[in-house]
């Protein structure tokens, strides 16, 4: 009876051990949920985050892209208007050449007409000669 009382008393404490055990599982799987929710829980805040982050990324990518193609609007804008600038540049020049040549042309109009009115003049003295 001794060794049944002892075997006994074993059981017992080795079914102690195993619910310790159990419980001690059962802790560690609660844990393992709650860890698993937090997990699904920060994966879903991550999951947030990328949508927003792919959100602003497009709507840079469109800012950008609006940026470029003002910016080129922009370039063709001013070299249209240096083109404009350049041929105004070369009627100015043109207009000026045309404005000196006229001066020129006045200067040797008025030498030819001091000329012929030195010839009029010499005419006029030599047919006074012939007066009768």
């Amino acid at each position: 009876m001794a060794q049944i009382t002892e075997t006994s008393v074993s059981i017992s404490g080795r079914l102690e051990q195993i619910a310790s055990a159990l419980q001690e599982q059962r802790k560690g799987s609660e844990r393992i949920v709650q860890a698993a929710e937090r997990m699904r829980d920060i994966t879903q805040q991550v999951k947030s985050a990328t949508q927003e982050q792919t959100t602003g990324s497009r709507s840079i990518a469109d800012a950008v892209m609006s940026v470029t193609s003002q910016t080129a609007q922009v370039a063709r804008s001013t070299a249209e208007q240096n083109l404009g600038a350049q041929q105004i540049s070369d009627a100015i020049s043109r207009i000026q050449k045309i404005t000196q040549d006229t001066v020129n042309m006045s200067v040797e109009m008025d030498k030819a007409v001091h000329a012929l009115k030195a010839k009029a003049d010499a005419l006029q003295v030599a047919l006074e000669g012939f007066k009768f």
